[in-house]
């Protein structure tokens, strides 16, 4: 497995105005991506400087295209994978260091469908080998892996990945996740590696059942949602009542996108205005527990991320009624989103149209 090609690009860091955080440049749909040898990059991460800041050693992405293109194009045109699945694991040093120590034995239960992992600051980076996947292909192999990975290192660590905040993040569902290359003091290498496949429907319904929550974000992230046609999307939230709310557990980013999204459609009226917006988004951010970030932190994620303006942008803006009543918001639509559970694939041939 030493002729893998990846998409690389370094586009250096910048300091961000508003907070002065030193954040990486990302490449935008049309920049230009180089294509290099997948284990020569990765590995160079045993030999990069441990103080350099993130994005100063670029990033790669899961296929291996000369120009970083829209989620639309490469669903039109049946864009693949080159093989990778990425799975991005924070779940702390300690546990970190763990599962490193026992990785041939985990990767052994898992078949040898482990290529490669690495430590990162705050968890791993563990990539997994498959054929070419398309973009929806590719999401339900990251389920695939990541509550595969979760289950194996509960079996042979004892090590209960979901009881860890933000350890099991659904990031990397899409096609277009980078990880960002850094030093690494271990690197697993599998020189024998298998592909990972389907697996059958017994199986898929025990990983449903054991990751609900991994489960229903296979289709669900806030910037890729694929809506059945009868579905009516209200793009406003009439607002009825805002409950108190004394706390809220520690829910990760993209749920915390969600969330920012949900309140754009209830106290966005005007375009110009987004001060009501802010006021209530802080109050969220307030009630949430914020484990290994900061309540300002999570403040600053719109202003950083650009999330504001991304939602302006979007042809389908939407909100998620179940997640703004957590917080205390009691809108008028009833718009539970139940088709989420009765509209999902029984099993993963049902979800890639195998069975057609």
């Amino acid at each position: 497995m030493n002729n893998i090609k990846v998409s690389y690009v370094n586009l250096g860091v910048y300091t961000d105005r508003q907070t002065r955080e030193v954040k990486p440049v990302l490449p935008k749909n049309g920049s230009s991506l180089g294509v290099t040898d997948f284990k020569t990059v990765w590995m160079s991460q045993e030999k990069m400087d441990p103080k350099a800041e993130k994005g100063t050693n670029g990033m790669i992405f899961p296929f291996a295209l000369p120009k970083f293109i829209p989620v639309e194009e490469m669903k039109e045109n049946g864009v693949c994978s080159n093989g990778l699945v990425f799975v991005d694991i924070d779940c702390g040093t300690k546990v970190r260091d763990v599962i490193m120590d026992k990785i041939e034995d985990i990767n052994q239960f898992l078949g040898g469908a482990i290529l490669t992992a690495a430590k990162t600051k705050k968890g791993l980076h563990v990539i997994f080998l498959s054929n070419p996947l398309t973009y929806n292909e590719y999401r339900m192999m990251v389920f695939v892996c990541i509550s595969m990975l979760s289950h194996v290192v509960m079996k042979v660590c004892g090590i209960d990945l979901r009881a860890i905040p933000g350890a099991l993040d659904a990031c990397t569902y899409s096609i277009k996740q980078r990880l960002f290359l850094r030093y690494s003091p271990t690197i697993y290498w599998n020189d024998r590696p298998s592909i990972s496949g389907r697996v059958d429907n017994k199986t898929l319904g025990a990983l449903k059942a054991e990751y609900p929550e991994l489960w229903k974000r296979v289709d669900n992230t806030p910037n890729s949602l694929n809506l059945p046609t009868e579905v009516r999307i209200c793009n406003y939230a009439n607002l009825y009542a805002i409950n108190r709310v004394e706390k809220h557990e520690y829910i990760e980013h993209h749920m915390r996108w969600r969330l920012f999204d949900s309140l754009c459609c209830i106290f966005v009226k005007e375009l110009a205005d987004t001060t009501e917006l802010f006021k209530q988004w802080n109050r969220c951010c307030e009630l949430i527990d914020p484990v290994n970030h900061s309540t300002e932190w999570f403040k600053n994620e719109p202003l950083k991320n650009k999330w504001y303006d991304m939602w302006t942008e979007k042809q389908c803006q939407w909100y998620d009624e179940d997640l703004l009543e957590e917080f205390g918001y009691i809108v008028g639509s009833k718009h539970k989103r139940q088709w989420l559970e009765d509209a999902m694939p029984s099993s993963i041939d049902d979800l890639l149209g195998l069975n057609r």
